[in-house]
């Protein structure tokens, strides 16, 4: 299960997790890059921007966290697939 973070904790600095672009346009291969990445959770609060459309999610990338936005309705559905 993959937990909701404090915003407090997304900041500049770890801003800028590498999602391939590719990915961003194709939901089955989006979903596949999620499935081998370490999620440490996500906020659905707006960070830095005001991107009402899209969660703040945050990845461990070899030992340190970092994150970027995702399109609500997208995570939504992995993490209901996630669930099952």
């Amino acid at each position: 299960m993959i937990n909701k973070k404090d915003p407090s904790e997304f900041s500049w600095g770890k801003y800028n997790a590498d999602i391939p672009f590719e990915c961003r346009l194709d939901e089955p291969k989006l979903f596949s890059w999620l499935d081998d990445q370490i999620i440490t959770g996500y906020t659905a609060d707006n960070v830095i921007r005001n991107r009402t459309e899209d969660y703040a999610v945050m990845f461990d990338v070899d030992g340190n966290e970092y994150w970027s936005h995702i399109n609500k309705n997208l995570f939504d559905k992995y993490l209901k697939q996630d669930a099952c």
